[in-house]
């Protein structure tokens, strides 16, 4: 299927079982439970990462600079086989990376030999869209990573918080080895908040622009 979505009438049993099917999109119905007569059926929007139920960006059309705290909980409580679910703060996308990094002052966007995006401030590096190399592959199957992005950080104490922390995305290689950089997969962009996301870009532009530019930037935040 080329350019069109298929939609399937399925259950959580049956998409929770397959963690190859990452990125799917699900429209859960809901219904209430208030103990009423008629009880409303309303969607919510998912995507299943292949691990973990995440709630959809809840908002895809609002311009940048998108408020992480500006989206209120919801509550979604269903009957027996919805159970309780509470969306905060939405969680991180793979877009999110580039309207982040360029949202910082300064910024100027290379690309590589393939295309790939490197944002830099003052020709210095500080996101880089990784090609496929051979010490980023999967440990199994031994194919490599093609969805690997770099992060600068400001000290090897920063990297090894981010990279030694079992709940953390993060990750490094030994070609990184002495390198201020920590690595994560596109797709596991969505176990960071937009919170955490912003923060690591911010610290990330930090870490390579001028100590003049830092400075200003760094004045003129609330």
């Amino acid at each position: 299927m080329h350019g069109t979505a298929a939609k399937l009438p399925t259950s959580d049993h049956e998409w929770c079982a397959y963690a190859e099917l990452d990125g799917i999109g699900i429209h859960q119905l809901i219904s209430g439970s208030d103990g009423g007569g008629d009880n409303a059926v309303t969607t919510a929007r998912f995507t299943w990462n292949g691990h973990h139920l995440l709630p959809e960006d809840t908002v895809p059309f609002l311009a940048w600079p998108r408020s992480p705290k500006g989206l209120a909980e919801a509550f979604l409580a269903g009957g027996d086989s919805v159970s309780s679910v509470v969306v905060g703060e939405r969680r991180a996308l793979a877009g999110d990376v580039h309207e982040l990094a360029l949202a910082m002052p300064h910024v100027t966007v290379e690309h590589g030999p393939k295309g790939n995006p490197v944002y830099q401030v003052g020709g210095k590096s500080f996101v880089f869209f990784r090609t496929p190399r051979p010490d980023a592959a999967d440990p199994v199957t031994g194919e490599r990573y093609a969805d690997v992005i770099v992060f600068w950080v400001r000290s090897e104490a920063d990297k090894q918080a981010l990279i030694q922390d079992t709940g953390s995305p993060f990750f490094t290689t030994p070609h990184f080895d002495g390198h201020l950089s920590v690595l994560v997969r596109a797709s596991r962009i969505g176990e960071l908040t937009l919170t955490e996301l912003t923060e690591i870009i911010q610290d990330a532009w930090l870490s390579r622009a001028s100590p003049s530019r830092a400075r200003a930037w760094l004045a003129a935040q609330p």
